[in-house]
């Protein structure tokens, strides 16, 4: 894991994270939070525009799915003294 220095106002503390390839396992995660962003702007449109959102996709993420990464995120942050441990997983659609 590689490590960087966080500091947010009286916070300081250590993000440590690995990139790595994504496999076939993660396309349903992707799609998800590709989606989840999509449809949070996109307000009003029907059902049958969302089914063509999902779908497109859906077929990008399997022809480009090469082209993502995995953010696997631990930090620990300290604030007054107490340590919070944070660890998150997203992801990350690089250029060829």
């Amino acid at each position: 894991m590689i490590g960087e220095k966080l500091v947010c106002g009286n916070r300081v503390g250590i993000m440590k994270y690995s990139l790595i390839n994504c496999s076939e396992n993660d396309i349903n995660t992707i799609v998800e939070y590709k989606c989840n962003n999509i449809f949070e702007y996109a307000t009003d449109i029907t059902l049958e525009e969302k089914n063509k959102i999902i779908n497109y996709v859906i077929k990008d993420i399997n022809e480009e799915l090469d082209n993502f990464k995995m953010i696997i995120m631990q930090s620990e942050i300290y604030n007054k003294g107490r340590k919070i441990k944070i660890s998150m997983t997203t992801h990350l659609q690089t250029e060829k």
